[in-house]
């Protein structure tokens, strides 16, 4: 029983950590997206219209590409750097500013989306970490092993086994759908995460 509540905390250290974690980058990458957008007020209309034009097709791709790509762990498909905000950053290294009060807009807006693309590195490389299926299998044997044990010490007295098994057995089947619930912080079906944040700058 002590073996087994140890290996549960082991994993519960992980797992909510990493939900935190990714909550964490997402908003990073939309504090940088929008910092940048802050920043480009200071540019002509032209280079503010092409940079809100990037991130929007990034919020999207987001949205409509990697969110549902990373639910499914296709760690493949995310490996590419996004090409609007890359394209993004060189055009903003390209544009030649002509007042102090744009070039350090420049340099700002351009740090910010660095920061936004190294949020989404992270973002995407959390998405690939969950609890192995042999921890899950060693758990779940673990969890066997307890209730016979208990079956086994309350064999004479029937109404304490059944008791003892019930609540025990409740306890486990929580802890281990909480585990299974935050265990994949942007898959469908648990505690998971939407692209909320990174839509909201589109809405602004």
């Amino acid at each position: 029983m002590i073996l087994l509540a140890v290996l549960l905390g082991f994993l519960a250290s992980r797992v909510w950590p990493n939900f935190d974690h990714a909550e964490g980058y997402v908003r990073q990458e939309a504090d940088a997206l929008h910092q940048s957008l802050l920043m480009a007020q200071a540019l002509p209309p032209n280079i503010q219209t092409r940079l809100r034009n990037a991130i929007n097709a990034h919020v999207k791709a987001v949205e409509e590409e990697e969110w549902p790509a990373m639910a499914r762990q296709q760690q493949a498909n995310l490996a590419r750097s996004p090409g609007v905000l890359t394209e993004a950053i060189v055009m903003l290294l390209e544009f030649d500013p002509t007042r102090m009060g744009e070039q350090v807009a420049q340099e700002r807006a351009v740090a910010a989306l660095e920061q936004a693309l190294e949020a989404r590195r992270s973002r995407i490389m959390l998405s690939g970490v969950l609890i192995d299926w042999l921890q899950w299998w060693v758990v779940v044997l673990l969890i066997v092993l307890v209730l016979v044990m208990i079956a086994m010490s309350h064999i004479d007295n029937r109404g304490v086994c059944a008791l003892s098994l019930f609540f025990v057995a409740t306890a486990l089947a929580a802890s281990l759908l909480l585990l299974m619930a935050y265990d994949q912080p942007f898959s469908a079906g648990g505690f998971f995460l939407r692209p909320t944040l990174l839509r909201e700058i589109v809405a602004n």
